[in-house]
């Protein structure tokens, strides 16, 4: 197993993932079907602000900081 620390995600990705559970949480039937749910979140996030964005681009940030640190080692 390779101790190699992992890219940190981008603000898509962040957003990606709290979303995802979110809508599996309001509807469960979608769980299996991964394309539809990617669909609905691709929509979400196109439609959103810069201004709604701008959390998940200040926690990439975040992660790209604390990445960056860690490989200098």
């Amino acid at each position: 197993m390779s101790n190699k620390i992992k890219r940190p995600m981008n603000a898509y990705m962040l957003f990606s993932k709290e979303k995802r559970a979110e809508i599996i949480r309001q509807k469960p039937e979608l769980k299996s079907k991964v394309a539809e749910i990617a669909k609905l979140v691709g929509n979400h996030w196109k439609e959103m602000t810069n201004q709604e964005k701008s959390k998940y681009v200040k926690m990439a940030e975040e992660n790209k900081k604390i990445y960056e640190s860690e490989t200098q080692k």
